[in-house]
């Protein structure tokens, strides 16, 4: 070692020493020093608030119907445009069943026991479709059931159109 490195070193030393011996260890002491608890909190009484009743939510059967007939709409598109892919079977085999949800929720807001009849029919065949997705992927035709799934779209959008069932729908 030089002679320069040598007195930068004790230099540096000498330094350390200094500050820590200077600094003490008063930030360690003051971590381990007990303090005096403040004042008690007294226990105040909070009032509960009344719970208040709202009136239920009533739509009409027409309003529900609507609903139904919207979300069925977007599953459709959705379905139609992932379907085949062979990215997501759990997102096309979730849309099939929440499709054939709607469906039955449609027809238990008709009146008309032929319309009813119509929609469970195309329930079961949205069943089938999705039988047909529970097999393996080498075997599944996508293109018949993106066919069979654009006749049934538009068989619901020609037949089971809100505006056009007004009278069908129940009051």
């Amino acid at each position: 070692m030089t002679r320069n490195s040598k007195y930068f070193l004790f230099t540096l030393a000498v330094f350390v020493f200094l500050t820590v011996s200077l600094s003490g260890c008063t930030g360690l002491r003051k971590k381990f020093i007990r303090k005096p608890k403040g004042p008690q909190k007294s226990e105040e009484i909070v009032p509960l608030l009344e719970p208040v009743e709202y009136a239920p939510v009533t739509r009409s059967s027409r309003e529900v119907y609507q609903m139904h007939y919207t979300m069925l709409q977007a599953y459709f598109s959705d379905l139609l445009q992932i379907i085949g892919r062979g990215e997501n079977d759990k997102r096309e085999r979730y849309l099939l069943a929440e499709m054939t949800v709607r469906l039955d929720l449609m027809a238990q807001e008709l009146d008309d026991e032929a319309l009813r009849q119509q929609l469970k029919e195309m329930s079961g065949q949205l069943a089938q479709m999705e039988k047909d997705l529970q097999q393996t992927s080498a075997r599944r035709r996508y293109d018949r059931i993106r066919q069979d799934l654009g006749k049934l779209e538009r068989a619901i959008r020609t037949s089971f159109r809100p505006r056009m069932l007004q009278e069908a729908l129940q009051d």
